[in-house]
């Protein structure tokens, strides 16, 4: 795979078509994506088959004053990350544009969806939809942000991460690092530090390292831990300081 972020997108638009596939990019390449599907809010296509990406070093970050996340997962879709830097993915129901460098992690909130069930301001860098499926190896999210849920990762699926850090990150609403509405999140010596969270009204069950909505399950080894994020560490997060 070229250092091309246009290549990029029709390797994957072809991996959706023909039934999935691995994709080798670029060694310690950076792919700066600077259009997204406006339908979807993303910036790379959506995930609908089995695909696995071995970055080898590589980045993928948003290079565009528009607000868009990096990667969306849907219903029946596989994803699989590899020694892969996800970066500055901004997912917002504003279509507004940011000021020329102002970071991803400084963008404010958005107004409530009208649709519940509208995740458009959901994972700055990855969002899984119901049915889908992410697995995470060697892979870093750092200075995502949502105006919404889960400033790096917003699941409501499943997701399995393992060697693998959430850093940095920004939620306008809740989850800073890792939002988790009802899926199942598992993180094997896994690092979630430094993320931020934001909320407005009483609700006062906020984190910024990771949030479970029940009947979710998170769950974490030995070798991971959750530290140092605002307001608090984690919600509904068995094992974890809170």
């Amino acid at each position: 795979m070229p250092c091309d972020e246009k290549e990029l997108v029709k390797a994957l638009d072809l991996a959706n078509r023909n039934a999935g596939g691995t994709l080798k990019l670029a060694k310690d390449c950076t792919y700066e994506l600077d259009r997204f599907d406006n339908k979807s809010g993303t910036g790379l296509p959506t995930i609908k088959q089995d695909i696995t990406i071995e970055g080898d070093g590589s980045t993928i970050e948003r290079d565009s004053k528009d607000a868009f996340r990096i990667f969306r997962v849907a219903k029946d879709g596989d994803l699989t990350l590899k020694d892969l830097i996800v970066k500055s993915g901004t997912a917002s129901e504003s279509k507004r544009k940011h000021e020329d460098g102002e970071p991803a992690s400084t963008v404010q909130s958005a107004p409530p969806s009208k649709h519940p069930h509208d995740h458009r301001a959901d994972g700055g860098g990855l969002l899984i939809e119901r049915g889908g499926h992410a697995v995470l190896k060697e892979t870093t999210f750092t200075r995502n942000s949502a105006s919404g849920n889960g400033g790096a990762i917003a699941n409501f699926s499943h997701v399995e991460a393992e060697n693998t850090a959430v850093d940095d990150n920004h939620a306008g609403r809740n989850g800073g690092g890792i939002f988790n509405n009802k899926g199942t999140v598992t993180l094997t010596n896994t690092s979630v530090t430094e993320n931020k969270a934001h909320i407005t009204g009483k609700d006062h069950h906020v984190a910024g390292g990771i949030v479970n909505v029940p009947p979710g399950t998170v769950t974490l080894d030995a070798k991971s831990f959750v530290i140092n994020n605002d307001p608090k560490d984690c919600v509904n997060v068995p094992g974890c300081e809170h």
